[in-house]
């Protein structure tokens, strides 16, 4: 799959004059009208009348089941489909954004049998007639350094009265989730643990990546927790203590190691 680094967009420029039964404004893409809470609405602002019946659409995506990653390019793939209810033209409007709402869209849409801005797309007027009951358009998002985000498209299912009159607003979300694949990173490392064999301490050597707990427990070989040795907080960086041990019985013991997130653990002898 193509990676591509983000860059800004500037509009696509002027887009085609749409005569006859309009579905965009004549100037190319403006306002979005996709349904979502940051929309000016759906196409409901203007077209009107009718209710869905029979109609579904369906948005897809090549975003693999384990979520998209960053600076990605992915196709998106919008299919309106009548199924014998009235539908001669048809138009959408999709726009990509964070599920939290808290901020603007995300990503950059480029066109592929759609036109597009850099946080809408939309029909063109060579792709609004529907073809075997059905009408599909495609085009490419990058995600940026997207979290996770949410697709909203409204569909206009309409009569062909060149009016706006008559036409079935279909709208329809679908979530997109981030990958975690490789993107967790180990907050507790270089664990180091002398003198081995011991008698009467150990030190315990870690560095903590970020802010966290430090706990230490001594365990026997059947897995039963012998001593806690150490549960304290630390800031991030180095840490090591020196930490004065039980009367234990001469032998093997597991040592445990672990802060929030990650338990490590170390064979040791008591002498």
């Amino acid at each position: 799959m193509r990676k591509s680094k983000i860059t800004p967009l500037l509009f696509l420029g002027a887009m085609l004059l749409i005569g006859g039964n309009v579905f965009t404004n004549a100037g190319g893409v403006t306002a979005a009208l996709s349904g979502s809470p940051l929309s000016n609405g759906t196409c409901t602002n203007c077209h009107g009348g009718a209710s869905v019946t029979a109609q579904t659409v369906s948005v897809t995506t090549n975003i693999p089941a384990t979520g998209f990653e960053e600076n990605t390019d992915y196709i998106i793939t919008v299919k309106a489909q009548g199924n014998g209810a009235t539908a001669v033209k048809g138009g959408f409007n999709t726009t990509i954004e964070t599920q939290s709402m808290n901020v603007g869209n995300i990503g950059t849409l480029t066109g592929g049998g759609a036109q597009t801005t850099v946080n809408l797309a939309t029909h063109k007027s060579s792709s609004n007639t529907f073809v075997n009951d059905s009408l599909v358009w495609k085009f490419t998002w990058n995600s940026g350094t997207a979290q996770n985000a949410t697709i909203y498209t409204a569909v206009n299912f309409a009569n062909g009265n060149a009016a706006t009159t008559g036409d079935a607003i279909h709208t329809t979300t679908l979530a997109l989730n981030k990958s975690t694949i490789g993107l967790e990173e180990n907050t507790l490392a270089d664990v180091g643990v002398y003198p081995n064999p011991a008698s009467e301490y150990i030190t315990v050597s870690a560095l903590l990546k970020k802010e966290n707990s430090l706990n230490i427990k001594l365990y026997d070989l059947q897995g039963r927790e012998v001593a806690e040795l150490l549960n304290n907080y630390y800031s991030q960086g180095i840490v090591e203590e020196t930490i004065n041990l039980p009367r234990l019985a001469s032998g093997n013991y597991i040592l445990s190691i672990a802060n929030d997130t990650e338990i490590q653990t170390e064979r040791i002898m008591i002498k």
